[in-house]
């Protein structure tokens, strides 16, 4: 096969699975936004609030509190290991850090401390700062 023809064919499925994979995206973001909204998510979220003592667990705060989807591969049925209060602040550290993938999973950020409160020293290494 000639060279240009299969720089051309490769560059054909790249370009389809971009565009599935965009698609797969836009209804996932959907069904997200959609879910998040419900009454559903709202009673998990307090769940999730109350195990985690209304507290992020990797400062601390009790402020500007969202929940975390360690992975999204169960939206909308989640396991509650599935999930982890964070700060807002933590919150985005680590979407900068790892992306917003629908497919991806996060790492978990628990903390060994008893306190349930993650060390500065754990955060870095999590979020690859530190080994």
């Amino acid at each position: 096969m000639d060279g240009t023809i299969i720089v051309v064919v490769l560059l054909m499925i790249a370009a389809a699975y971009t565009s599935i994979k965009e698609e797969k995206l836009v209804k996932f973001k959907t069904k997200k936004k959609n879910y998040l909204e419900s009454d559903a998510w709202q009673n998990i979220r307090k769940k999730i609030l109350n195990r985690d003592n209304n507290k992020c667990v990797v400062c601390g705060t009790s402020s500007n509190l969202d929940i975390h989807h360690i992975t999204y591969e169960r939206v909308g049925n989640e396991d509650v290991d599935d999930l982890v209060t964070v700060c807002r602040k933590h919150h985005n550290e680590i979407h900068k850090k790892y992306g917003y993938d629908y497919d991806k999973k996060f790492p978990v950020i628990f903390s060994e401390n008893s306190n349930n409160v993650m060390s500065d020293y754990e955060l870095d290494v999590i979020l690859g700062l530190k080994e």
